[in-house]
């Protein structure tokens, strides 16, 4: 009998299709892991948002648009979401006053994927593009 050096074939394709099986595996649910982690940012400063819009309409009796990001830190400078190069959603709020009652819609879209949109309002009302809640 030969004494056994290294590996066979058919070892080495085995390794090889189970290395396979657990990337097939593991790299969808990294990638699913990933995702939620930056729907969680939109939903935390949407909360954030709604908070702070809440103190100003208490202060001054209505409530503040803006458009992006700089604008909503110049309205609210308690809203600090971070570098808005880092993040991963755009922010916007649009605030109205109907039949003498103030409204506001707060709006985060994911700067990937335009048709991926969180909002909230006055109500505490949480939506996603689909209408469904968050």
């Amino acid at each position: 009998m030969r004494a056994s050096k290294g590996f066979t074939l058919v070892e080495l394709m085995i390794t090889v299709a189970i290395v396979a099986i657990l990337g097939a595996i593991a790299v969808p649910l990294y990638t699913g892991y990933i995702r939620d982690s930056k729907m969680a940012e939109a939903k935390a400063n949407l909360q954030v948002l709604h908070t702070l819009e809440e103190q100003n309409l208490a202060d001054t009796g209505a409530y503040v648009s803006g458009a992006d990001v700089a604008a909503l830190k110049a309205a609210l400078p308690a809203f600090k979401p971070g570098d808005p190069a880092g993040l991963n959603f755009t922010y916007a709020v649009e605030a109205s006053v109907d039949a003498g009652v103030p409204k506001f819609t707060a709006t985060a879209t994911f700067k990937d994927d335009s048709d991926i949109i969180f909002t909230i309002d006055q109500d505490n009302v949480k939506k996603d593009k689909d209408l469904k809640s968050w």
